[in-house]
Parts: structure tokens; C-alpha cells; sequence
């Protein structure tokens, strides 16, 4: 508390926006007494703490206080709303804006948009933006409310709706018109695809399936699923990043990864990029004619990639290719071999599984992605009544007896 004392004067002094904030020395030291006896179980203000390798973690053993109650002070009125609050963000966040000014309200002589406003603050060489976590998710918050606030603005100004002369025309919505579904089929038809355009939305996922549902219309199913997923712990060259983002030696990648998250992200984008050209370039897995992609974030949040690709050479029952043309394609681009390459083996130990519980290992104790799978002497393609016995896979990959744990990857990539 005396900390806090000795912060709201330093800001009282130097921030204008807390210059009529009165301090009640006595009620902090009350609270003092009342938070010293949770202090050994409660290990962060306001959040708790992400475990970034472990976060299946109950959160009941957080929120033990010892049978002690803590009453906070209440407040009368209406909750204030950060978007429409004026300087909410030097408000909210004073260890960032510590002279409450600079902030997306403050005055410039070119008015910044609210996206070129966050992409200013939290790409700037200045970490502090973005490696503050909840600044990061209250900017995320703020920015998806404006955006759809424009789009419902839009999508109403321009409904077209049946009025009473049994014509339809672009007339103004009103309260009595959403209550009353039945004669406005339209609203609840169209309610949700105005989103589309926002990400994560139900609209927006769905509008990415007739995308890809289109390509198979157009070309035909894909005819490779690739899944990529991020080493980001083993990369030298974000390590290196880290480090001089950061200004410190952190102890290790985990924390670094967890402390500053829009490098991390940055960095994994820019690594996918460049795989990607490389194989459109390279070839190594035939010429890609189109593709497909959608990015994920595990629960530890370490982001991967799911892709789907048309491969202009790649032999196919639809195309009259025969088995063994397929199976020579398959033993040409995936391979779960364990080399001799000293070099080439380090990198293929990323792809080795390791069993985890609550990730692949789940109540009945099995492996939800069948590991260790079984030696087989050659490649081959299963039919329907062999399936079963495989993981539902039309194929079973050629595999030794040591490469039962090792995930199947191209040797080229």
C-alpha cells in the first residue's frame, strides 16, 4: 500500500487526469491487513498466472483464501464503457501512459485510425505496448467492438425491409421491427452474414468453407493435408530476437516466448511465409497449383498451421492412377525414417512424439493420435474394412521398429 501511496502522488503531481484523485491513507492500510493473509496463495492481481508449458492447471488452488473475505468498496451508478470512456487507456493502463498523454483520444494534426493507432503502439521498438498482456487483450477487445459496431451500423442503413404497401425499400429499422421477426424474415436471415468480415466470428468461418468448398468445386478435392506445427522453443533466430527485444536474459524460451507473444507470432507468420515459397519454388512436393490454409492456437499458445494443397502431379484414383503409382508418390514425399545424418536426425527428433497427459492422453489413458504405430515392412493403401486397424488412414506409412514414435515428415521441407 505504501507503494501505491507513493504512486497515485507521483501521478497526481505529474498526470493531469489524476490530479482531483484523493488518497485515503487509512483505507489502504485497512486493506493491507486484510490481503496480508492471502498474499503466499494469490500470485497475481487480477489474473491468474499461465503456466505456458503446463496450462491444464485447476484454478481452484488460485483462488484459496484461507476462509478470509475480502470486501471491496462498491460503487453506485452504471459500469463505464472503455470505447466510449475519453482517455480510457491512460486511465486504465497509467504505468503505460504515466503522464496521461499520447493516447489514441490525445489530439494529432493527422488523425489516426484505431488499427493504425495499435499497429504504431505495439509494433514500435518500445516492447513495453506489447509485451504487456492485458494492454494486447484490451486493444484486441476495443478493435473488434468498432469493427462491429461499423458493420451493424452498415448492415441496418442498408436493409431493405416490406412495408406496409407490400413494397420493399430501404427505410430505417427500428426496435418494433427486430421483435417482430415474422414480418421481417430478412433481419434473421441476414443477421449474421454482415460479420463476415470480422474474424472468428460463426459468419466468417463459414464464408472460409464456401472458399474452400469452391476450390473443390473448381479443381477438385486437395490432394495433400499438411499439419505444421511450431518448434518456436528450438529456434535459434527467435531466441536471438527475444533477447534483443527484450534487454535481458530471460531463463529460458518458454518465459521469453510468454513475456513477449507478438514476436513469437510474428516470427512464426514469417517462417510459414517463407515455407510456403520455398515449396512453390522448390517443388519437393510438385507443383502446387492452389492451397488452402487456417491457423490455430494450441493451448499453450504456440500457433500452427493446418494447409490443404493441390499438387498438379500428384497421382490419384480420379486421375486413373494405379496403387503403385501412389504408393511412389507417398514413399517420395513422407518419410518417418530416422537418417544416419547426424545433422538431419537433430532436426528429426523435433518430430519424434512424447506422450502428454490431458494433450494426446486423455481419460481412457491412449494415445488420441495412436502412438506408437506399428512396424510395417512397405507403404500400402488400406481399404475400407482395413481402416480400422490404422488409425482411419487410407494409407499406412513404411516404418521400422525404432520410428514407432516418429511423425511422418518430408525430408526436404
Amino acid at each position: 500500500p505504501m507503494a501505491i501511496v507513493a504512486g497515485l502522488k507521483w501521478l497526481k503531481t505529474n498526470n493531469w487526469l489524476y490530479r482531483d484523485c484523493e488518497i485515503d491513507v487509512e483505507a489502504l492500510q485497512t486493506s493491507d491487513q486484510m490481503i496480508d493473509a492471502v498474499l503466499d496463495e494469490i500470485h497475481e492481481t487480477g489474473a491468474v498466472p499461465i503456466d505456458y508449458e503446463s496450462p491444464r492447471t485447476k484454478i481452484d488452488q488460485y483462488l484459496k483464501c484461507g476462509g478470509v473475505k475480502i470486501d471491496f468498496p462498491r460503487s453506485e451508478g452504471s459500469p463505464l464503457s472503455f470505447a466510449d470512456r475519453k482517455f480510457a487507456e491512460c486511465l486504465a493502463f497509467p504505468w503505460l501512459f504515466p503522464y496521461g498523454r499520447n493516447d489514441f483520444d490525445t489530439e494529432r494534426e493527422e488523425r489516426l485510425t484505431l488499427l493504425q493507432y495499435l499497429q504504431s503502439r505495439i509494433l514500435h521498438e518500445n516492447n513495453r505496448f506489447r509485451c504487456d498482456i492485458h494492454y494486447l487483450v484490451t486493444s484486441t477487445n476495443r478493435y473488434e467492438r468498432q469493427v462491429l459496431k461499423r458493420l451493424v451500423s452498415f448492415y441496418v442503413s442498408n436493409l431493405r425491409k416490406t412495408t406496409k404497401k407490400g413494397m420493399e425499400e430501404t427505410v430505417p429499422i427500428t426496435i418494433g421491427d427486430v421483435q417482430n421477426l415474422t414480418q421481417n424474415p430478412d433481419l434473421l436471415t441476414n443477421s449474421l452474414m454482415f460479420t463476415k468480415q470480422q474474424r472468428g466470428t460463426s459468419s466468417y468461418w463459414k464464408d472460409k468453407l464456401w472458399d474452400l468448398l469452391a476450390k473443390v468445386k473448381c479443381i477438385g478435392p486437395p490432394d495433400l493435408f499438411v499439419t505444421l506445427s511450431c518448434a518456436d522453443l528450438q529456434w535459434p533466430e527467435l531466441e536471438t530476437l527475444l533477447r534483443d527485444d527484450l534487454g535481458y536474459d530471460f531463463v529460458n524460451m518458454a518465459q521469453g516466448v510468454k513475456t513477449d507473444p507478438v514476436i513469437a507470432a510474428l516470427h512464426a507468420d514469417k517462417r510459414f511465409r517463407e515455407l510456403l515459397k520455398f515449396l512453390q519454388k522448390s517443388k519437393v512436393l510438385g507443383t502446387i497449383e492452389d492451397y488452402h490454409a487456417r491457423v490455430e492456437f494450441q493451448n499453450r499458445g504456440s500457433v500452427h498451421f493446418h494447409l490443404f494443397l493441390w499438387i498438379k502431379e500428384a497421382p490419384s484414383l480420379a486421375k486413373g492412377s494405379s496403387i503403385e503409382e501412389i504408393i511412389e508418390y507417398i514413399d517420395k514425399i513422407i518419410s518417418t525414417e530416422l537418417p544416419d545424418d547426424e545433422e538431419m536426425r537433430e532436426l528429426v527428433k523435433v518430430q519424434i512424439h512424447n506422450h502428454k497427459v490431458g494433450t494426446c492422453q486423455m481419460k481412457n489413458k491412449k494415445c488420441r493420435f495412436h502412438y506408437p504405430r506399428r512396424e510395417c515392412d512397405r507403404t500400402r493403401i488400406l481399404f475400407t474394412e482395413q481402416r480400422a486397424t490404422c488409425v482411419g488412414n487410407f494409407y499406412e506409412l513404411k516404418r521400422t521398429k525404432d520410428a514407432k514414435m516418429v511423425n511422418a515428415y518430408n525430408p526436404e521441407a
